[in-house]
C-alpha cells in the first residue's frame, strides 16, 4: 500500500523467469484490459480470480499460501478510487521483485476486489 502511488497486490514465484513469462502471457492476451479480483478464502488457502471489465475472460489462481495481516492490511488502508495494480512478485538477494513485462513498469489496472469467504473472515478482520 502506497500513499504516493498505485498500490500492488500480487501472485509470488518462485523464480524471476517464471513469474515475468506468466505475466507476458496476460498481458499478450488481455492488452489494455482491466480487470476486477475476487479473493476467494477456502480453509488456509486462496483462490484469486481475475475477471475481465471487457471480455469477462478470467484468469485463476488455485490454492495460494497467503498472509491474514496482508488481507487486513488491505482492508484497513485501501480507499475505494485509489489506483491497485495485480503483479507477479519473485524473490531476488532477500527482496521480492515485481516482474516487469517485456521490461516495462505497465502493470495489470483493478477496477476493484472483493474478498469472499467463511464468516470466520470477517471476524478475523
Amino acid at each position: 500500500m502506497y500513499s504516493d502511488k498505485p498500490s500492488k497486490i500480487g501472485v509470488k514465484y518462485p523464480q524471476e523467469y517464471s513469474a515475468v513469462r506468466a505475466y507476458e502471457e496476460i498481458f499478450s492476451k488481455n492488452r489494455g484490459e482491466v480487470f476486477s479480483l475476487k479473493i476467494e478464502m477456502i480453509k488456509d488457502r486462496i483462490n484469486l480470480v481475475l475477471v475481465s471489465d471487457q471480455s469477462g475472460g478470467r484468469i485463476l489462481y488455485k490454492e495460494l499460501e497467503y498472509k491474514m495481516e496482508q488481507l487486513k492490511k488491505l482492508e484497513t488502508y485501501f480507499q475505494p478510487g485509489n489506483e491497485l495494480q495485480f503483479v507477479h512478485i519473485f524473490p531476488k538477494s532477500n527482496t521480492l521483485m515485481i516482474a516487469k513485462p517485456f521490461r516495462t513498469q505497465k502493470f495489470i489496472s483493478l477496477s476493484s476486489y472483493e474478498i469472499i469467504g467463511p464468516a470466520n473472515f470477517v471476524n478475523a478482520l
